[in-house]
């Protein structure tokens, strides 16, 4: 496709013109988006932090507390203002245990938190690997909700078990709300949800401990990540960091959708820029290649005026609105269309000449192609056009073919010179006899085609042929020689064949017969 030169130089400055500003647009757009994962990074992983700091003091605080009740039981019996800070703490039931799980001792809450014996000797276990006052991961006792549990051995060797209500986790969890989905998560030290926006997932403790950051929550890392959440079924930035005490891990994640929308201000605003600059930059652009290309424009109507004109034009250009550049090109092609007009004259009289030249060749080339050398007769090609010129207008003719008797000898005695000037003896004796409408070509050797056309019946053709023969057997003087000839011919009607091959293929054959009877005579080809 080709473009004018205007559109092109609009193209080309406008793309010059807007690769700065997408530089630009992508640069600004790139840099508040840097700026706004950076804010979001400081700002969840401080977040994470201080939730961790308070979940930390809270088990630090319960654990103290559990200690100090516990201790109070086994000395005395447990004081009113123990039980009060156990349970403002969120213990809201106390037990001991044997070590197969039996309850020994309910201090004071509700026991429908430690109903199953099978749960109560699980801890026992995590208490005898480590005797040390312990949290427990998140557990569920019958249809109670989900509860962590602290427990530690006692002074008599048995075991002292407290169930943790989860509410200050909820309360902590449901605090940090930010954006439209940005929230704070919880888990415990196996990976199971204490808190989290879902309340299906809270319900159920469910194990989110496949995902990349909780594991490494577990781990005790502290850092910002991003992840897919499937609870939020979207890519999510969070901070993330463990409470040492206990080994839960927290993580603040927002949608990374949010953080582009934030910035969706800065977007708009750089694409309107972007749009305004653009199209002041096409129009800018459109006016500049329009005094750039106007010369050029002008310059090309001139030279197709010199192509379409016979003789020097003057140019129409106003010279002084451009560049010098321009002015000496105007210059030139006006000395252009000046020797142009003078070297076409010179150029048509020998195209003339020339012209003339080449249909003389022609002619000669067409002669020599259709025409014996030898004869000047015309060749096989030429008769083979000539009888399919017949055939194609349904035209009656007769084709006589001739050959010569007792050429050969001659030849064979004489020498081939001697033999070309015989064969050029008979075909212009043949010549001399034949009337206008008839052709007479040399088809090969001393054989020779003759076309009789207007010629329907055997019998007219037979009056001709007795023409031919008895011309041919007039003696010839050739080199101070007298040489006699005949001539044995065959015919055949166009009515008995159905083409060119076939109509000579039977005088050939009625032209044998003739030689076969005696030769110096005619045979007509006669349908079986």
């Amino acid at each position: 496709m080709k473009l004018p030169i205007r559109v092109i130089l609009t193209i080309t400055m406008t793309l010059i013109a807007l690769i700065p500003i997408s530089v630009f647009s992508f640069w600004t757009t790139n840099t508040a988006l840097e700026r706004e994962f950076e804010a979001v990074e400081e700002k969840h992983l401080l977040l994470a932090k201080n939730l961790t700091l308070a979940l930390n003091r809270y088990a630090m605080d319960l654990k103290s507390a559990f200690v100090a009740g516990t201790q109070a039981v086994e000395l005395t019996r447990l004081g009113s203002e123990y039980r009060l800070l156990m349970q403002q703490l969120n213990l809201h039931s106390l037990i001991r245990v044997s070590d197969e799980g039996q309850v020994l001792q309910s201090v004071f809450g509700d026991q429908a938190y430690f109903d199953d014996p099978v749960q109560r000797q699980a801890i026992v276990k995590m208490v005898q690997t480590n005797p040390a006052p312990l949290f427990t991961p998140v557990l569920k006792f019958g249809d109670v909700e989900p509860n962590l549990y602290i427990a530690k051995e006692s002074i008599e060797g048995d075991y002292w078990i407290a169930a943790i209500s989860l509410a200050y986790i909820y309360s902590m969890q449901r605090s940090i709300a930010f954006g439209e989905k940005g929230h704070a998560a919880i888990v415990d030290q196996r990976g199971r949800v204490l808190a989290h926006p879902n309340k299906q997932w809270q319900r159920e403790a469910k194990d989110i401990s496949s995902i990349s950051i909780v594991q490494k929550q577990i781990a005790g890392q502290t850092g910002v990540e991003q992840f897919y959440s499937p609870a939020m079924k979207s890519d999510m930035i969070a901070g993330y960091s463990s409470v040492p005490q206990t080994g839960w891990g927290v993580m603040i994640p927002q949608p990374v959708s949010e953080l582009y929308e934030n910035i969706r201000h800065v977007q708009d605003a750089t694409i309107i820029i972007a749009i305004i600059t653009s199209i002041c930059a096409i129009g800018l652009s459109w006016i500049l290649s329009g005094i750039f290309s106007q010369p050029v424009r002008r310059l090309t109507v001139y030279a197709q005026q010199i192509s379409q004109q016979t003789q020097a034009i003057p140019i129409d250009f106003p010279r002084a609105l451009y560049s010098n550049e321009i002015g000496a090109l105007s210059n030139a092609m006006q000395q252009m269309s000046l020797e142009i007009s003078q070297h076409r004259e010179v150029l048509e009289q020998k195209v003339q000449e020339r012209t003339a030249e080449l249909n003389k060749i022609k002619d000669h080339s067409l002669h020599l192609a259709q025409h014996d050398l030898l004869t000047s007769l015309p060749n096989r090609l030429a008769i083979h056009q000539l009888i399919e010129q017949q055939y194609q207008s349904n035209s009656a003719f007769a084709l006589l073919f001739l050959d010569l008797d007792g050429f050969k000898p001659l030849n064979d005695e004489y020498g081939h010179q001697f033999g070309d000037k015989v064969l050029q003896a008979v075909a212009s004796r043949l010549s001399s006899i034949n009337k206008g409408d008839d052709k007479i070509s040399r088809y090969g050797g001393d054989e020779f085609l003759i076309l009789l056309n207007q010629v329907d019946n055997a019998e007219a053709a037979q009056t001709i042929v007795e023409r031919f023969i008895s011309s041919v057997r007039q003696p010839y003087s050739i080199e101070s020689r007298t040489i006699y000839l005949s001539a044995s011919i065959g015919f055949a009607l166009s009515s008995q064949a159905q083409g060119v091959d076939e109509i000579i293929h039977l005088a050939d054959k009625a032209m044998y017969n003739a030689k076969a009877s005696g030769k110096d005579q005619f045979y007509a080809y006669a349908t079986s």
